[in-house]
């Protein structure tokens, strides 16, 4: 099937810009793939906001590779997916970030989608995200278009409601206790707790129900780290929390920046993971599906650095970040290419205000940086991996001390 210009972009939806035919999936990920068993339904559909195709969420039974340690494939559990479409009329596909329009069939990988097994969908094992669809991905400054939280409570589940920004808000009832709704295009967080009722069970809360399993998993655990990981519970943001960017960092292949997400929590300012910036986001960008999903308030960071006692090397990973898709060959994008090697290797971590400069000595160059922000953050990003030799740290505080560290790049 030629790929063909649609003759009018209103003619199905103001952001549509072309059509495409079905991504061809490679034979290792279609393995691995849930089989469709049965009927597909339409358990719930909603208007996009910004006027693209409407949203939609099937639902199917299915059955899923399974496999054993050291072994091929060796059998297929039964599963009920949930699977996150767009739909176009009566044509169900998937709207990326740069506005090429493909069909999807059920049970593939081109978009989002979870499946539990029937026993998990019954007894209440929530699930709630939120995504962020990017409008002008292929450009210099893409947006996001809308913020769509989607999931499930399960078949059984009555009175479902989602956690936002600390509040709990009505979903639109729908089949098999799906979730589908658009929310506030500011909205920040990753995963969405579920809070929903059972028959038998009363009321369940998924953020609850995390909480006591990881609590439940850590009374094996040494009676020290117990300790830190409940000041590390303590210590992190409200969900409401309001986040910035604390530091900021370009691509060295020109793509989209680089960013360390900030907030404040109940003993001082928090710090994140890096992510890539859109907007006043930080996250995750899929370039093959074209959404953004924000870093979690759960993970960071909430240390108190203490002057000439702290660790200078903070967070070091590698990853794109969703700088390129697996097609790029075939994206169109009008981004200009520079002489940089594939994927990167980030730096970054949070200091103690009376550090005034950090000096970063690596096999291939040497950068001052500053901390930044009310956070005291920095980030380095250097383009391809370090496979071998020493990072060296140094830094100096307003007092004149000078402090040193080092690291090995082994594996970055």
């Amino acid at each position: 099937m030629p790929e063909h210009e649609t003759r009018s972009a209103t003619a199905l939806a103001a952001p549509i810009l072309r059509e495409r035919p079905a991504q061809v999936v490679p034979a290792r990920t279609a393995a691995v793939q849930p089989r469709v068993v049965g009927a597909v339904i339409v358990a719930a559909r909603v208007r996009d906001p910004a006027g693209g195709p409407d949203w939609a969420v099937w639902r199917f039974n299915a059955r899923r590779p399974s496999f054993t340690e050291g072994r091929a494939l060796d059998r297929f559990d039964p599963v009920r997916c949930a699977q996150l479409v767009r739909l176009v009329g009566d044509r169900a596909g998937w709207l990326d970030g740069e506005g090429t329009f493909r069909p999807v069939r059920p049970g593939s990988a081109a978009t989002p989608s979870n499946c539990l097994t029937r026993r998990e969908d019954r007894d209440g094992a929530g699930f709630a995200e939120a995504i962020h669809p990017l409008r002008g991905l292929g450009g210099p400054s893409p947006q996001i278009s809308t913020t769509i939280v989607w999931g499930g409570a399960g078949a059984t589940a009555r009175n479902v409601r989602v956690r936002l920004a600390g509040r709990l808000r009505a979903v639109p009832q729908a089949r098999e206790g799906t979730i589908l709704m658009s929310v506030d295009r500011r909205f920040y967080g990753a995963h969405v707790p579920v809070v929903a009722e059972y028959p038998g069970r009363g009321t369940v809360d998924s953020q609850r129900r995390q909480e006591q399993a990881e609590k439940r998993m850590n009374r094996e655990a040494p009676r020290w780290l117990r300790r830190r990981l409940g000041e590390t519970r303590a210590a992190a943001p409200r969900q409401d929390a309001t986040v910035r960017i604390g530091a900021r960092a370009a691509d060295p292949s020109g793509g989209l920046p680089f960013g360390v997400p900030i907030a404040r929590g109940p003993r001082g300012w928090c710090a994140g993971q890096p992510g890539r910036i859109v907007e006043d986001h930080v996250g995750y960008v899929d370039r093959r599906t074209g959404l953004l999903r924000d870093l979690a308030l759960g993970t960071m960071n909430c240390s108190h650095p203490t002057p000439g006692r702290e660790s200078l090397l903070g967070v070091r990973g590698g990853g794109d970040l969703g700088q390129e898709p697996p097609d790029r060959a075939d994206a169109g994008s009008d981004r200009v290419a520079r002489r940089a090697l594939p994927d990167v290797t980030y730096v970054a971590g949070m200091v103690s205000p009376q550090l005034r400069t950090l000096t970063l000595r690596s096999p291939r160059d040497v950068r001052t940086v500053v901390p930044q922000g009310p956070a005291h953050v920095y980030l380095v990003v250097y383009d391809g991996r370090f496979t071998t030799g020493t990072l060296r740290y140094e830094g100096r505080y307003a007092d004149g001390r000078i402090q040193r560290q080092s690291t090995r790049l082994s594996g970055f």
